[in-house]
Parts: C-alpha cells; structure tokens; sequence
C-alpha cells in the first residue's frame, strides 16, 4: 500500500498561498508597465523616439488611454478564464480591471486628461506605487484564512519561537503579521514582539 501523502502543515500551507500572492503582484506591477509601454510605442512613438507633446491632443489622449484598457482587459481575462472573444460592456470592463489590477477604463482617461504630456511613464509609475499597495493590503491576507487556533502551537514552533512566543497568549491575526515577516526574512525580529503581551519572559526576568 501506498504511502498516505504527508499532509502540509498550517506554515507550509501559508507559505505556499503566500508565494502565489506575491506572484500574482509581480505580474501585475509588470502588466502596468507593460500597458503604459504599448500604449507609448503605438501613440506616443515616431519609430525612434517617445514624443510625450502628443499627449496634448484630446484624441490621442482617448486612443493612449483606450490602448491600455485594451491592454489590461486582455491580461485580466486570461487570469479570471473569460474567453477572449466575450464582449464586456462598459461597467463590466470597470469592475473587471479593478479586480484585477485595481485601476479602471475611467481611472485612465481622467489621468491622461488631467496630465496631458506630464503623463509619463515616471508619472504612472507613481501612480502605480499606490495602486500596489492597495492591492498587496487586500490580497496578502488571503494567505491567512486557514489559520485557526489549533495551529499556533505548531506555526510558532516552525518558526522556532516556541520559547519566545506564548500560542495561549497571541491571536491569529497577531501571529499571521509575525508569519509575514518570517516569510520575507526568514526569521521574525524580537523587536517585533519585544513588548508584546504574548511575548514569554526570558530566564532571568523569572522569579526565583
């Protein structure tokens, strides 16, 4: 008989949800430079040099910002599975690119209006930055959702806390931020918990 698959623990399990979370941001950071680019090379562009002065015209400003919708509409209905031939209306296409790469169609336009050939791609990159944050805070807790109280003992242990960290003491939310950090540097700071309340007294601060 088969050996039964070990199954992953509570930590593996994070770590494995929380390396395709980031995945997913870093194809999505590539995807706004991406869309910004295609947009330039195809508006912006004479063949050998991006003439930002273009942006000043009303019409180009629609095609630039229509280009990078086209762009992301395109990359977010190869990650949801929509077929690339379904038609989206209007609405549909707004609540489409905000779940995915939390811009909108009118998000576009109205930054393209509003800069006009100040729009560059420093000044998206800008934009973006807060556009990611936005994004990593809504997606990184997905990574916690199956920790339950059962796990703690088990979690701070791999994370080689155990005499450090008291599992009665924290909360699951209190340890998913230390687990976060371990994943990121590999280990947790002790200033991270320093004054914590669920932080276990050293030796010596122990009554004799």
């Amino acid at each position: 008989m088969a050996d039964k698959k070990k199954e992953p623990t509570a930590l593996e399990t994070f770590k494995a949800k929380r390396k395709a979370i980031d995945q997913l941001i870093h194809t999505i950071e590539l995807h706004h430079h991406d869309a910004y680019i295609t947009a330039a090379k195809k508006h912006l562009s004479d063949g050998n040099v991006i003439d930002y002065s273009r942006l000043e015209d009303t019409a180009i400003q629609d095609k630039f910002a229509q280009e990078m919708t086209d762009f992301y509409v395109e990359k977010a209905k190869t990650y949801f599975g929509i077929s690339p031939d379904k038609a989206l209306d209007d609405q549909q296409i707004e609540m489409l690119l905000l779940a995915y790469a939390g811009i909108t169609k009118s998000n576009l336009f109205e930054l393209t209006r509003r800069y006009g050939e100040d729009f560059t791609l420093r000044a998206y990159r800008g934009q973006i930055d807060q556009v990611q944050e936005a994004i990593a805070k809504r997606m990184l807790p997905l990574a916690e959702t199956h920790i339950k109280d059962e796990h703690k003992a088990g979690i701070i242990k791999e994370m080689s806390l155990e005499d450090k960290i008291d599992a009665s003491k924290i909360t699951t939310p209190q340890l998913a931020g230390l687990m976060h950090e371990y994943h990121g540097k590999g280990a947790v700071d002790a200033r991270s918990y320093k004054r914590e309340i669920y932080k276990k007294p050293a030796p010596k601060d122990k009554a004799a």
